[in-house]
């Protein structure tokens, strides 16, 4: 048998004997994870004080001071706990303890599972003992290197101590209850808005394969490198909770920290790396964990579903088994695929349509339509694949290895199968690396024609006619890419940077986004070669956008498929033109994104599985780093003070500092608005005394109050106190022309809104002030904004961009009009941009709408940093 394929299954048979006793967990932790405390513990009042202290003070020092000061003051208080005596009182509260394993010091292995007892490393490149040559004080061996995993179970049982935290961990099976109702009604599920959604999901939960008492977890996996001229590159991954709220699920209180994986260098072999965080979810799937109920004061088993495993493409092929991408089938949905390669070369694209006049053996397959994707393998047909590999010889493993498109079986065949999804649906694709990287750089490179040119195999560049935008275009675009970013708001993050300059240094996937999936399509109205040119770009644009939302209807899940597979289609036909010489103008991205629209009914919204979080956690840890020195150990210190703090603060969120609102801190600053929507200050309680305005208020009053109207415009009109600013449910937090003009320096407007009208559509608009005004008898406020209507859109611009291009005439102080809070949906961008189009007939300056991808639902968003106003700084402007 094939080494690789032999030792993966024996991490794979040994999965399948773990218990939590082979799991490195320590005796105190397994009893409490089988007999859970049903009380909480009572403090004194100096442990009381001390953990608030750690709670408040993320270092050593400054919590060493800051008790230094408390004991100063108060010298009846010398008996505060130390640091390190209060990091042991949290552990034992909390229940999270770090496991400790021994690792080669070149990272090469792990010895773990069928390797713990190994003496040295198995790479035969390596071969590095694993011990010092002394002993230890204890007379032990001392491991040259070690490493860390944080168990999920112990901190999943943490967060059913508090009523609070129970309530939060009830959230899937209410809403599975809420779904399940829907399901059954006359008209079924209606949009798909969260990972429960999905099919795969559902019909699990339906067989009853996942429990209501049992824990989901979604595993995602990235490497990171520390410091930017320094070799510290590791691996972390995480554990998303998927029972919790999807607006709280990937906010850093709620993510599990899985692992640290110290480098420089590259594991060799990464499945002993993975082994303990999935053995023991193999040992909690056999026996469960007891979990104690805060909220209905019961215990109860619960044993974990791991839903989804995500990795880049970098980093996939180490678990799944699969052949990396360049691979003759290199699909991660094993929809059975096979690439086509240029002769004489080994890497494999993935072209549907067969070039011209080729002959290459293998590839010769016949045409299929983007469209047509074949249906993706069982876990049946998957297992029977791995039974050929395990039995191949050194002489038949290369053609079969090639043949099936993969190189060993998955280490997640360990886990039992009742307990986490079918293999390949359990390998979902990252939207974030496809879409939101690989797809935008290779569009842009299309399109200046930085591509390649395969002159070797007769091709030209001066016969790529859809090459446009090169030169002074090239120029002018990155301008207009610059001049735009004052009117993309605050909250949609890192404006893109002018990418004349900027696109090979680093640019970043929120930059990528909003130029490619935003900025563009408006901007090269009229710069490319022709309006076909500029259609096909919009397809993809249009099928993008419906990827990422975070809710969508089936309907508009069959469009994204349409125009997705229309946009490959063309890129074949009209780019590459049937060309063995142009075959790397369909990298495998291009065939990963015609999956989007089936992953999404099958696995939930793909933004909610997508590599966002980890690269977000990651990089809230490398920031947390003080000590260049040993930055792994201080990364692992930083990740265990995340479990524990996470764990502490949803057993005990009286704890929390963030708890109690700012709301109620400072009340003069806010107003609640009903539905999850809040003014912010500043504020205004002078009455306008603008004609305009007053006009247009009355007029909605009239309309609104009836006959009521005149007594409460009488009781309302000097008690109007107009805010500025209004947090929306989305996170996000919507300004006012009262909030920007005038200001000495120019902020990123924000203050223009998409809200959905009376009729049921949607539409644009300024926002002037926000303010609440009495209506009927009983004298009921209602929350309404004064705002600038924009005008009806170019309908040409419209129909031809597939609905991508909204652009309007600014409405102005002619078209005021009054709109109540709660039909506010998210912050937009209005941006000015000359287009001469059938309709404006000659040059006319429009308002096109720029939306931030996946806007509906934006989990990042906290109230207390929209309250803290720091955004007036416009953070931005330091970002370049």
């Amino acid at each position: 048998m094939i080494d690789v394929v032999k030792f993966s299954l024996q991490f794979i048979h040994s999965l399948r004997g773990e218990t939590l006793e082979t799991s490195g967990l320590e005796k105190a932790a397994i009893e409490r994870l089988r007999n859970p405390p049903t009380s909480p513990p009572t403090f004194t009042s100096l442990e009381r004080h001390a953990i608030n202290l750690w709670v408040r003070n993320d270092s050593r020092s400054k919590y060493k001071d800051n008790r230094e000061v408390a004991v100063e003051a108060h010298p009846e208080d010398s008996g505060l706990l130390s640091h390190h005596d209060v990091e042991k009182k949290i552990a034992e509260l909390t229940g999270v303890t770090p496991v400790v394993h021994d690792m080669c010091p070149n990272t090469c292995m792990a010895y773990t599972g069928p390797w713990k007892d190994r003496e040295e490393c198995i790479n035969p490149d390596c071969r590095e003992p694993r011990y010092e040559d002394k002993l230890g004080p204890n007379g032990k061996r001392i491991p040259r290197r070690t490493w860390c995993t944080f168990p999920p179970g112990p901190q999943v049982q943490a967060r059913w101590r508090s009523p609070e935290g129970a309530h939060e961990m009830g959230h899937r099976e209410r809403a599975m209850q809420d779904l399940l109702r829907e399901l059954l009604g006359p008209e079924g599920l209606q949009r798909i808005s969260d990972l429960y959604h999905g099919s795969n999901f559902y019909e699990r939960y339906r067989r009853g394969e996942i429990g209501k008492d049992d824990f989901v977890l979604i595993y995602s996996m990235d490497g990171a490198q520390l410091y930017e001229h320094k070799a510290s590159h590791c691996w972390i991954y995480i554990w998303i909770l998927v029972d919790v709220a999807p607006d709280r699920r990937y906010k850093r209180k709620y993510i599990l920290p899985g692992a640290i994986v110290p480098g420089p260098n590259k594991p060799k072999f990464p499945d002993s790396f993975n082994y303990p965080g999935f053995a023991h979810l193999s040992a909690l799937s056999k026996e469960g964990m007891r979990v104690y109920d805060g909220l209905e004061k019961r215990t109860f088993c619960s044993r974990p579903f791991l839903y989804l495993a995500e990795m880049d493409a970098v980093g996939a092929p180490e678990v799944h088994g699969w052949c990396p991408t360049g691979s003759k089938k290199a699909c991660r949905h094993r929809c059975g695929i096979v690439g086509r390669r240029k002769p004489g070369q080994s890497h494999y694209y993935a072209a549907n349509l067969r070039p011209d006049h080729y002959t290459e053996t293998g590839c010769t397959h016949d045409d299929t339509h983007p469209s047509q994707l074949p249906v993706p393998q069982t876990e049946e047909e998957y297992v029977r694949e791995v039974h050929r590999l395990a039995s191949a010889t050194s002489s038949t493993y290369a053609d079969l290895r090639m043949e099936l498109g993969m190189v060993k079986p998955s280490i997640v065949l360990g886990i039992p199968r009742a307990h986490r999804s079918d293999i390949p649906d359990i390998f979902c694709g990252d939207i974030m690396h496809a879409s939101g990287l690989n797809i935008p750089d290779h569009v842009q490179k299309l399109m200046r024609g930085a591509v390649e040119c395969d002159e070797k195999m007769g091709d030209e560049k001066s016969s790529w006619d859809w090459v446009k935008l090169t030169g002074e275009r090239w120029e002018e675009h990155g301008q207009l890419v610059e001049k735009a970013r004052q009117y993309i708001p605050t909250c949609f993050g890192r404006a893109p940077r002018n990418p004349c300059r900027k696109v090979k240094s680093g640019y970043k996937c929120e930059e990528f986004t909003t130029w490619q999936y935003g900025l563009f399509p408006a901007l090269t109205w009229g710069v490319l070669k022709d309006e076909a040119t500029w259609r096909h770009n919009c397809a993809l644009v249009a099928g993008s956008r419906i990827a990422f939302q975070k809710s969508a209807s089936y309907a508009e899940l069959d469009s994204a498929h349409t125009h997705l597979a229309d946009w490959k289609y063309k890129l074949e036909s009209e780019y590459a033109q049937f060309r063995t010489s142009r075959l790397h103008f369909m990298p495998q991205c291009t065939h990963l994104i015609l999956h989007h629209p089936d992953s999404y009914r099958r696995i939930g919204p793909l933004i909610c599985s997508s590599q966002f979080p980890i690269e977000r956690t990651i990089g809230l840890l490398g920031g947390e780093l003080r000590k260049p020195s040993d930055p792994y150990a201080n990364l692992n210190e930083r990740a265990l003070r995340m479990c524990r703090m996470n764990a502490l603060l949803t057993m005990y969120p009286d704890l929390d500092p963030k708890r109690d609102s700012l709301i109620s801190k400072k009340a003069s600053l806010t107003s609640p608005a009903g539905n999850n929507y809040f003014f912010l200050h500043p504020r205004d309680a002078r009455p306008t005394r603008n004609i305009d305005e007053r006009s247009v208020i009355l007029d909605w009053l009239r309309e609104r109050a009836g006959e009521h109207w005149e007594a409460c415009w009488n009781s309302a009109q000097n008690a109007i106190r107009k805010w500025s600013r209004c947090y929306l449910p989305n996170g996000q937090t919507a300004r006012s022309r009262m909030k920007e003009v005038g200001k000495r320096r120019s902020p990123r407007i924000s203050r223009n809104v998409k809200y959905r009208t009376t009729d049921g559509k949607f539409n644009f608009a300024e926002v002037y002030y926000y303010f609440s005004i009495p209506i009927g008898q009983n004298r009921q406020r209602c929350t309404v904004a004064l705002v600038s209507l924009y005008g009806e859109p170019d309908p040409h611009l419209l129909e031809a961009s597939s609905g991508v291009v909204w652009a309007a005439p600014y409405g102005g102080e002619d078209n005021l009009a009054i709109i109540e809070v709660s039909s506010i949906l998210s912050v937009v961008g209005m941006i000015p941009h000359d287009f001469d189009t059938p309709t404006t007939v000659g040059v006319q300056t429009l308002w096109f709408v720029l939306e931030k991808l996946g806007a509906e639902r934006d989990w990042v968003g906290d109230l207390e940093d929209s309250l803290d106003d720091k955004d007036d700084e416009d953070e931005e402007d330091t970002l370049d």
